[in-house]
């Protein structure tokens, strides 16, 4: 992964959210084309306790407008115990951003632990950090929560956001091992103007 150079887009994003959560607290109309939400989530688009059958994609937000991503929580369960790893198999899974409706992603990871910057289905075991944190593992359950913040690699979008999650992952045509039906509670955090 490269490192971003530009440093004005830190700065514009934190300002907006200093402007927009201190409108959202003084209650103040923030003025044309400016949302009086400063994060929403949107229910539809956040699953809960949504069991996501092996290879199957799905929502963790669908939002339309501009805005930008600020934070993702996942928790998951594998519900087949396999006796070994491929209990996790289901963490073989990139995550994908649509924009302004379009129907090809952008991959925003390798694996769902790459996303949370972990590696090898969190082999290193729980951690935390001003970007990402794993709060719960427990192989022989097959769960674990985690989470992402976008401050310092932000996601904007002008016309619209879908992000997804896939239950295990197929390449070329090629299914990535043998993940189990997985129960996702997923929480996406949205700026929105």
């Amino acid at each position: 992964m490269r490192k971003r150079t530009d440093s004005s887009v830190k700065p514009v994003l934190l300002l907006g959210c200093v402007l927009l959560c201190a409108v959202q607290s003084s209650g103040q109309n923030p003025g044309p084309g400016v949302s009086q939400r400063s994060a929403t989530t949107e229910p539809a688009s956040n699953p809960e306790n949504h069991t996501a059958q092996p290879f199957e994609e799905f929502n963790l937000c669908d939002v339309k407008g501009a805005g930008a991503l600020y934070q993702v929580t996942i928790a998951g369960h594998g519900l087949r115990d396999t006796g070994d790893w491929k209990g996790l198999s289901y963490m073989e899974a990139m995550m994908r951003a649509y924009f302004d409706g379009s129907d090809k992603p952008v991959m925003l990871s390798s694996g769902l632990e790459d996303y949370f910057l972990g590696t090898y289905y969190f082999n290193r075991g729980r951690y935390a950090n001003a970007l990402a944190g794993l709060t719960h593992l427990d192989p022989k359950d097959r769960t674990f929560s985690a989470y992402r913040f976008h401050d310092d690699d932000p996601i904007f979008f002008q016309n619209g956001l879908r992000l997804t999650c896939r239950c295990g992952e197929e390449i070329n045509g090629q299914k990535l091992h043998d993940p189990p039906e997985t129960e996702y509670t997923t929480y996406c955090w949205i700026y929105q103007w």
